[in-house]
């Protein structure tokens, strides 16, 4: 069953995800290196239509990994034309994050496979 969140209830989950004491969130420009942060965290990689393509981690410097990640075929718009970003200065905390976000998102998130649950009926 499909339901229809308020606006109000939207706007406020925003706000609080935004605000959570000792987490940094930040948006960027994935094909734009400066906009990425040099930090390390849990990033997600986003397509057109908002549909998360790739959930990843660095545990030093997402920036470098963004920019491996480049010289990738499937790294094009309109697959890939923003991005989000988690620090996490915790290294295993990052992973298992990183882990959970892959097991939610799972058929979802269009290339990450691994940890991920597919639903073979649908």
């Amino acid at each position: 069953m499909n339901r229809h969140v308020p606006e109000a209830v939207e706007q406020q989950i925003e706000k609080d995800a935004i605000t959570v004491p000792g987490l940094s969130w930040a948006d960027f420009t994935p094909s734009d290196l400066q906009t990425i942060p040099q930090l390390g965290g849990v990033y997600v990689f986003y397509d057109t239509t908002d549909r998360p393509v790739y959930v990843g981690i660095s545990k030093t410097n997402v920036r470098r990994r963004v920019k491996d990640h480049q010289t990738r075929f499937w790294f094009k718009d309109p697959l890939v034309v923003r991005g989000a970003f988690l620090e996490i200065p915790d290294p295993e905390l990052c992973a298992k994050i990183e882990a959970i976000l892959i097991k939610f998102l799972g058929k979802h998130a269009l290339l990450n496979v691994k940890g991920a649950t597919k639903d073979l009926d649908d």
